[in-house]
């Protein structure tokens, strides 16, 4: 009896370095085959046998229901109208695109004839409008810039040509906001906004159906006057910038970092807190702490991520 034990201990051991090197190594069965010295229908039967021993068990996950059900907690957690998830990925670029492409199907599916659309800066919104498909007319809208772009000169901070674009992609009306974002004094900026065609466009921020934003941190940035408004903004308040959206600070607690003289031509974080529905567009490991920011700020009313940065924010939410 004990020599009996002793044979079926043999065989399973046997059986997990099988399994072992077929499904953890990787390794073809007429590989296992050579290196044990049995034929390769011996192994076939060996991986059999192991799934009748209850040794392996095959799941199938779909990524989708996996996905779905991050949707769902961060809708809970937050208190978001619409929450949009999509697979991960190593490269940057490829996440942006993925929320790019999901962005503007959540846009085109949520946007009215007659809405007026605020578009923000940044490279997420950027690809969200690259994708739009073009087949959801809307003759009656308007598409107004959140901010200003002369004299940036990356693509994706140029709201102007966005706007543009995403117009066209809509049929709709393009108000144009051809001025600095940023400008040198008080004095110059109140010129720019007493001009007709600037009041046009910045006058219809008191009145936005729907902004797409996107959430910016400050890692990464390399611009030198962008820094220098953020070292300005930590020296004044004493806390640390979390997350900028269309170039207004927040802090981690999503409250408002800004103060003294407001030399920026853009959309106000009140404005963004009044207008009726706000589809934040940002994903990845780096952006998580700036989404969460703007979650707990409230200005986010539906959000577009990929999975990694929204376990984040369901475990920062639930931890």
């Amino acid at each position: 009896m004990l020599l009996a034990v002793r044979k079926e201990d043999h065989d399973i051991d046997l059986l997990l370095h099988v399994c072992e090197m077929y499904y953890e190594q990787g390794l073809t069965q007429q590989e296992i085959a050579d290196i044990i010295g049995v034929s390769r229908v011996s192994i076939s039967r060996m991986l059999s046998t192991a799934k009748e021993k209850g040794i392996v068990r095959i799941s199938i996950v779909d990524p989708r229901i996996v996905l779905e059900k991050l949707e769902r907690r961060l809708e809970q957690l937050y208190g978001l109208k619409k929450a949009v998830v999509v697979s991960g990925s190593q490269d940057d670029h490829v996440v942006k695109q993925r929320i790019g492409r999901a962005g503007a199907r959540l846009l085109e599916s949520y946007a009215k004839d007659g809405d007026t659309i605020g578009i923000g800066r940044g490279t997420t919104v950027y690809q969200t409008v690259n994708y739009l498909s073009g087949k959801v007319p809307l003759p009656s809208s308007y598409i107004v810039p959140l901010a200003g772009s002369a004299g940036l000169f990356d693509s994706y901070f140029q709201v102007n040509e966005m706007a543009r674009q995403a117009a066209e992609a809509f049929g709709a009306k393009c108000v144009y906001l051809n001025v600095p974002y940023y400008v040198s004094c008080i004095e110059v900026k109140q010129a720019l906004l007493n001009e007709r065609l600037v009041a046009d466009c910045v006058n219809r921020w008191d009145s936005l159906d729907i902004a797409l934003v996107g959430i910016g941190g400050t890692v990464l940035s390399r611009d030198p006057a962008f820094l220098a408004r953020v070292r300005a903004a930590e020296e004044r308040t004493g806390k640390q910038v979390a997350a900028d959206l269309c170039g207004r600070f927040i802090d981690s607690q999503g409250e408002s970092m800004e103060g003294g003289k407001d030399l920026l031509i853009a959309v106000s974080l009140d404005q963004l807190r009044e207008t009726k529905t706000v589809i934040g567009v940002a994903g990845g490991k780096t952006k998580a702490a700036a989404i969460l920011a703007a979650l707990r700020g409230k200005y986010l009313d539906m959000l577009v991520t990929d999975e990694v940065a929204a376990e984040m924010l369901c475990s920062a939410r639930e931890g």
